[in-house]
């Protein structure tokens, strides 16, 4: 019974002062989460030009964490899209990652890079209309035509480009070996990964600039409130730059680009035979030419002789004359 109540009397002694450490815990971890809050406020005192990330080289501690991960971030895109593209279901090609889409092109080794395919072919055709209905029902069917250019008049000939669904690349081609033989084929892939990444990074950088902006100019003076919605401005605008380029480039990646020739066949030489009316009317037009060309020089013509009849008069009646006075 003493020793019960010994203990007792110690953990009610004791009990004040595990209170007064709790309290001072509690109280340190507050203050740690106030100090980042007064920083932000004496920033939020700076003029724009400080505040701004774009002119100064220093950043707030949450800031220089946010371009940590997103470099990291950055680092690990192709990672975590190969194993987002795992996880979807078969037989769909987009991959979502946040609010962009990936497409997956129908091959292992190559999953999770963004390519661009453009394909030149160039085909020799026995059948040439037959050719050409095949190939305007390929495009119909796995895309959309760009242009297209035929002639028949001499040789036929058509040219079309046309724009594919990149997961029906492969498709594609085996369908086209359907509208004659193949001549030339060439294949450009360009690799699109890099400046993917590069694009998001731009992106988000800018999305840090905006907000970095819009509260370094939440108290400045009315005088400083053009100056403050120029710089906005400019972020707003450099965001939607980037995030187009994004754009574009998905665009490039999601859609395959194919210029498609198709050569009908050689013409077969004829004989032809000349026309001889306009033999007949070619000459008639030389003698009417001649005349006219005749009715032009008559004047020098009756000219030349009267010269030369003059002179010769005149030779034989001096030559008479000397014959007189031998």
């Amino acid at each position: 019974m003493i020793k019960i109540q010994l203990k007792r009397f110690q953990y009610q002694s004791l009990r004040p002062v595990v209170l007064i450490l709790i309290c001072l815990l509690l109280s340190a971890t507050g203050c740690s989460n106030e100090s980042p809050a007064t920083g932000g406020a004496e920033s939020d005192d700076m003029p724009l030009s400080e505040a701004d990330g774009f002119f100064d080289a220093e950043e707030a501690p949450a800031e220089q964490a946010t371009a940590r991960s997103m470099d990291e971030g950055g680092d690990l895109l192709l990672r975590n899209e190969r194993e987002r593209s795992q996880q979807q279901a078969p037989g769909s090609p987009e991959v979502q990652s946040g609010e962009h889409q990936y497409f997956v092109m129908p091959f292992e080794k190559a999953e999770g890079r963004l390519l661009e395919y453009r394909i030149t072919l160039s085909y020799k055709s026995e059948q040439f209309a037959d050719s050409r209905l095949q190939l305007l029902k390929i495009v119909d069917e796995y895309g959309y035509l760009l242009n297209a250019h035929t002639e028949t008049e001499d040789a036929a000939f058509m040219n079309v480009q046309m724009r594919v669904k990149a997961e029906d690349v492969y498709k594609t081609l085996r369908e086209l070996d359907a509208i004659g033989t193949l001549e030339t084929e060439n294949i450009d892939v360009i690799d699109h990964t890099e400046n993917m990444v590069l694009a998001e990074r731009k992106y988000r950088r800018e999305q840090i600039r905006g907000a970095r902006r819009v509260r370094g100019g939440q108290n400045l003076a009315a005088k400083d409130w053009a100056e403050r919605e120029r710089l906005i401005a400019e972020s707003e605008d450099r965001e939607d730059a980037a995030a187009h380029e994004q754009w574009q480039i998905r665009d490039r990646v999601a859609w395959a680009t194919f210029n498609v020739q198709v050569q009908g066949p050689d013409p077969v030489p004829g004989v032809e035979a000349p026309q001889y009316t306009r033999a007949l009317i070619g000459l008639v037009n030389l003698l009417l030419d001649l005349l006219y060309v005749l009715l032009w020089i008559s004047p020098l013509i009756a000219l030349g002789a009267g010269i030369w009849y003059g002179v010769r008069r005149l030779m034989r009646g001096h030559r008479q004359r000397k014959q007189t006075g031998n």
